[in-house]
């Protein structure tokens, strides 16, 4: 299937977006720039602003309106799936990316009839690699919506976030975005604050 993915909003976001590149590439998809040659486009929403909020939404009804297929995915179903009634489309959470291949499908069938996964490999568009180093924050602020989109802190372990920068680097990165929600609270919930991870990282 021909895969058109749409990003709103921060650096995460386009993490998460990676992440649900690899997820789909996994199952034998090929992504397309233009959406009007997509089977599928996805669209990654933001809700931190109306004005991001109501782009969002006028591009899934334009999609709509051209009646492509549509998965939507992100911060919008996520604080506030209600603006979404009357959308018919699936949509899946950052807490839930993937369920993503389960809404999708495969396009990799093995001999016995049973879907087979590639190895996981990040991907990198140009020289700049993102690598999420954390999801959700630790604040209340009222006047943010954030951690209803995000939840609470969780850290990726060290491990993980150094293999997939080394992955990066073997494919040609230069520079690596470390991106969160909060990236000054990275540790917070475990044993290892952000100044160690730079070292070990560096």
């Amino acid at each position: 299937m021909k895969i058109h993915i749409k990003t709103f909003g921060c650096t995460a976001n386009k993490a998460d977006s990676h992440r649900i590149m690899q997820l789909l590439a996994s199952q034998g998809h090929v992504f397309v720039s233009n959406p009007d040659l997509a089977d599928l486009v996805v669209v990654n929403t933001c809700t931190v602003t109306q004005t991001t909020q109501q782009k969002v939404l006028k591009y899934i009804n334009l999609l709509s309106d051209q009646g492509k297929d549509v998965v939507v995915a992100g911060c919008l179903p996520a604080a506030q799936p209600y603006i979404l009634d009357g959308i018919d489309y699936p949509s899946v959470t950052p807490a839930s990316l993937d369920d993503i291949t389960d809404i999708v499908g495969s396009n990799i069938v093995g001999s016995n009839g049973i879907t087979t996964l590639a190895p996981y490999v990040p991907i990198l568009e140009g020289v700049t690699g993102i690598v999420s180093i954390s999801q959700g924050c630790l604040g209340q602020c009222s006047y943010c919506i954030v951690k209803q989109a995000r939840g609470k802190l969780v850290s990726r372990p060290v491990n993980d976030i150094v293999d997939e920068i080394r992955l990066l680097v073997q494919q040609g990165a230069r520079e690596i975005q470390l991106t969160s929600q909060d990236t000054s609270a990275y540790g917070m919930d475990t044993c290892i604050r952000l100044p160690e991870l730079l070292r070990v990282i560096t």
